[in-house]
């Protein structure tokens, strides 16, 4: 089976932003044992909003900002990030699936899983502990991002 990882909007924002974790970001993005990495509409509209919340805090300028997101758009347009669309049925698979996780999962966080569950993808990235958690729960048979490479990075 091809290696496909879903990565959530944690790994997108620590990528393109000047955060602590930025190149295990990048790191996990660029790993050549992906034939395929996806992101879901839902990553894509969460990225856009954590961005401007780093240009409304003054974390990054709007310009580049801007750039952030025309880049984060041509790697979709060629095909270096594989966009899935959330389904009605991923709503339902939230409703379903939630009441049977042993751990608190948020709304947002819970639809990347149902994403990914239903995309077939054989990796799940999260640079957020409490939903690596929730993956392994839910994902079953999928890898999550082993914890030596969300560790933060030493100061």
């Amino acid at each position: 089976m091809a290696a496909r990882v879903y990565v959530d909007t944690s790994v997108l924002v620590s990528a393109f932003s000047n955060e602590p974790r930025q190149a295990v970001a990048m790191a996990l993005l660029q790993a050549p044992k992906w034939e395929q990495v996806c992101v879901s509409d839902w990553t894509v509209a969460e990225f856009a909003c954590a961005l401007q919340a780093k240009v409304m805090r003054g974390e990054t300028p709007p310009e580049v900002a801007h750039t952030i997101g025309q880049t984060l758009k041509n790697l979709m347009t060629k095909g270096a990030l594989h966009r899935i669309a959330v389904l009605r049925k991923d709503y339902a698979a939230v409703q379903r699936t939630v009441p049977n996780l042993h751990c608190l999962v948020r709304g947002a966080d819970a639809l990347h899983l149902a994403v990914a569950a239903r995309s077939k993808v054989t990796h799940f990235a999260s640079l957020d502990k409490t939903q690596r958690i929730a993956a392994g729960q839910w994902l079953v048979g999928v890898e999550c991002v082993p914890q030596a490479l969300a560790a933060p990075s030493p100061a």
